[in-house]
C-alpha cells in the first residue's frame, strides 16, 4: 500500500533507515520547544548543534529533559549512529559534515545568517532559515545563489511567515484574489519610537528583577514591540508571494477577524488600503489606550487573508455559505489561523523539503524591504545599536522606493557610525553612515541592490 501523507512517508522512510538529519545553529528558546517533540516524529534526527555558548546548550539540553548521554556524541557520525547528538562550537562543522542533510539557523543573527547561507551553497546542505532577520536584508540574493547551487533555502513552519505564505497559496488556488494578508500584532501609539528599557519588560506582563536575573535582552523584546519585527515577518512574506508594502508603513489598525474585510479593503469602497495585495499588520488592541484594551475577536498570535472575489451573485452566495465574514458587499471576505505554535512545527518544513523537494516559504522577489528610521535625531559621530535599540526602528517599504532612495537595511544596520546628522522619524540612507565595506553581509546587500537597481531599471 502506498503511503498517501507526510507522516506515513517519514514512517516508511524510518523503517528503511532513511532518517533525516538534521544540525541546528543556535539552541535557544526556538529550538526547545522543536526538539522536545523530536523523539515524536518518526524518521527524523537531530545529530548536530552549534551553540557557541555552552551553558545556553547546557540550559537548553536541561530544559528538554536529555539525559548527559543523549547528547554526549564526539562527533556527528558517532550521534547519527547512536540515534544521539553532538553539541559543537563553531557552525562550519554542520554544514562539512557528510551526516548532516539540512540545516536550521535559528540565531537571528542576519550577518551571521549570510556566513550560513554561503556555506550551505559551498557544501550543498538545505537550509531552513528560522533567521528571517537575514532573509529580509538579503533574502532575494541568497536565495538566486542556493538555486544555483541546486539547494533549497526555507523559510520555517514554528513561524509565521511560512504559514502565512501557505494561506496566500490555498486562497489563490480556491481563485481568490488576495487583497491582503499578514498578521495581529499588539501595538501602543508611540512604539515606534520606544526604548529598550525595563518598560519593554512590563509590556510584556514579565518581572523586572526576574527579567533580569535570566539575563532577558531589552532590545530583542523591545524589536517586537517597535514595528521592527512586524515589518520583517511581513517583508519575506512579501517577497515570497509577491505581494506590496501599503503606503505610509505598517498601520496596526484594530480590528477583529469579522472586521478585516470591511477595513483590508481599498478606500474607494469604504476601507483603508490605498493599494491592493499588501502586507499589513492590524491591532488585537486599541493602539490609543493600550494593550489592555483589547479588540473583539482578535487574535494576538493570528494569521490572515483578505480575500477579494467578483461581483457574480454566485460567487457572493458561495462566500457567504462558506462562513467566512464578508463587507457589506459580499466581495471582500477574511480567512485565518488563530494562533501558531511557536517552533513546535519546524519538523514540518523538514519533511516537505526532504520528501517533497520545495520550500515552505521562500524568499523569490524583492518586492519590498525593511529601512532603518531614525527614532531620534541622529547626530554625527553617533553609532547605530541595530533592532530594538534605541537609534532606529524597521520600517516596511516597497524595494523600489527602498532602492530609490538608497536607504540602509535595518538588519544591517547595527554599528554603523553616523557622519550625516538623521532628523527623528526619517530614513537612514547608505550616504549618511560609515560601514565596514569588508564584511561580507555588507557586499552581500550592496550587489544585491546593483542586482535588483538594473532589473527594475532604477
Amino acid at each position: 500500500m502506498k503511503t498517501i501523507s507526510i507522516y506515513e512517508e517519514l514512517g516508511a522512510r524510518a523503517e528503511r533507515g532513511k532518517i533525516i538529519r538534521l544540525g541546528m545553529i543556535g539552541f535557544g528558546r526556538f529550538p526547545s520547544t522543536f526538539i522536545v517533540q523530536i523523539d515524536r516524529i518518526p524518521g527524523m534526527q537531530l545529530v548536530g548543534v552549534a551553540e557557541m555558548n555552552p551553558e545556553r546548550a547546557q540550559k537548553t539540553c536541561d530544559l528538554v529533559e536529555w539525559p548527559k548521554e543523549r547528547y554526549s556524541a564526539k562527533s556527528f557520525e558517532e550521534a547519527a549512529q547512536n540515534g544521539t547528538t553532538c553539541i559543537v562550537e563553531n557552525a562550519d562543522e554542520l554544514f562539512q559534515s557528510d551526516f548532516i542533510d539540512i540545516i536550521v539557523d535559528a540565531t537571528g543573527n542576519p550577518y551571521a545568517g549570510v556566513h550560513h547561507g554561503k556555506m550551505a551553497c559551498r557544501y550543498h546542505k538545505d537550509m531552513i532559515m528560522v533567521n528571517i532577520e537575514c532573509m529580509a536584508a538579503v533574502g532575494p540574493i541568497l536565495n538566486r545563489m542556493a538555486e544555483e547551487a541546486g539547494i533549497l533555502i526555507s523559510y520555517a513552519y514554528g513561524d509565521q511567515p511560512a504559514k502565512l505564505c501557505a494561506m496566500i497559496d490555498w486562497a489563490r488556488t480556491c481563485g481568490f484574489e488576495i487583497e491582503a494578508a499578514g498578521e495581529w500584532r499588539p501595538y501602543t501609539l508611540g512604539d515606534k519610537e520606544l526604548a529598550p528599557t525595563d518598560e519593554v519588560f512590563r509590556r510584556f506582563g514579565y518581572d523586572v528583577e526576574e527579567a533580569h536575573r535570566f539575563g532577558m535582552n531589552p532590545k530583542g523584546y523591545c524589536s517586537f514591540l517597535d514595528n521592527t519585527k512586524g515589518s520583517i515577518e511581513m517583508c519575506v512574506v512579501a517577497n515570497a508571494v509577491n505581494l506590496q508594502a501599503p503606503e505610509g508603513g505598517l498601520h496596526y489598525y484594530p480590528a477583529g477577524f469579522e472586521d478585516l474585510p470591511g477595513i483590508l479593503r481599498p478606500v474607494e469602497v469604504g476601507g483603508k488600503l490605498t493599494r491592493s495585495g499588501v502586507m499589513e499588520v492590524c491591532s488585537p488592541n486599541y493602539p490609543d489606550k493600550g494593550v489592555s484594551a483589547p479588540v473583539p475577536g482578535a487574535f494576538r498570535a493570528g494569521m490572515y487573508v483578505v480575500m477579494k472575489t467578483d461581483g457574480r451573485p454566485m460567487m457572493k452566495d458561495a462566500v457567504v455559505k462558506a462562513w467566512y465574514p464578508t463587507d457589506d458587499t459580499k466581495r471582500y471576505s477574511a480567512y485565518m489561523y488563530p494562533v501558531h505554535g511557536i517552533g513546535l512545527e519546524l519538523g514540518v518544513t523538514a519533511a516537505v523539503m526532504s520528501i517533497l523537494r520545495k520550500p515552505t516559504g521562500a524568499c523569490k522577489y524583492f518586492s519590498t524591504d525593511v529601512v532603518s528610521i531614525a527614532k531620534k535625531d541622529l547626530l554625527v559621530g553617533e553609532v547605530l545599536d541595530g533592532e530594538g535599540g534605541f537609534c532606529a526602528h524597521g520600517e516596511f517599504f516597497n524595494a523600489d522606493e527602498s532602492l530609490r532612495l538608497g536607504a540602509v537595511p535595518m538588519g544591517l544596520s547595527g554599528s554603523m557610525k553616523m557622519v550625516k546628522p538623521v532628523k527623528r522619524g526619517q530614513v537612514i540612507t547608505w550616504d549618511a553612515v560609515q560601514f565596514d565595506t569588508q564584511d561580507e553581509a555588507i557586499i552581500l546587500r550592496r550587489e544585491m541592490e546593483a542586482l535588483f537597481k538594473k532589473e527594475k531599471r532604477i
